[in-house]
């Protein structure tokens, strides 16, 4: 009647995109990983010590809001980003929930200081490919160069 349903649904809407979205992100993330560890022996261990490999992942999630008003992605955004963030720092790197945090709250100050930092745009970047359900590749590249300069031991 004074569109209340409305915005129910909207919001739910929005939260179902949000999930469904995360979710492809998670999987290309975890698939670049298992290639590179399957391809070049790189423990997803290895990987988390590369901090490349945390800047991209806040990148990836980030790239979730992007679409958003940017009043409205300043409030919801930090929220979106430690939920997704520590998601994966928790299930595909063992990390306990305690330093996932820590870690993230490290990202975000390094962030706000240092908005176009490469890595964090990459991911952002790939967030938005995978969103899309195009090829999202640029972590496995960075382990590939990396793995390539014998960074990373061989298998």
């Amino acid at each position: 009647m004074f569109g209340f349903r409305k915005k129910q649904n909207f919001a739910a809407d929005v939260g179902k995109r949000i999930t469904d979205q995360g979710q492809l992100i998670d999987m290309a993330i975890a698939s670049q990983l298992d290639f590179a560890n399957e391809k070049f022996g790189v423990s997803n261990d290895d990987a988390w010590q590369d901090a490349y490999t945390r800047y991209y992942i806040f990148g990836a999630i980030d790239s979730l809001t992007c679409d958003f008003p940017i009043e409205i992605r300043q409030r919801v955004a930090p929220g979106i980003i430690r939920i997704g963030f520590e998601r994966i720092a928790t299930m595909l790197f063992d990390l306990n929930e305690a330093n996932a945090t820590k870690t993230l709250e490290a990202i975000f100050l390094f962030q706000s200081k240092n908005p176009t930092y490469p890595p964090i745009i990459e991911g952002g970047i790939d967030g938005q490919s995978a969103r899309q359900g195009r090829p999202a590749t640029r972590l496995l590249a960075n382990i590939y160069d990396r793995f390539k300069a014998g960074e990373y031991s061989e298998y």
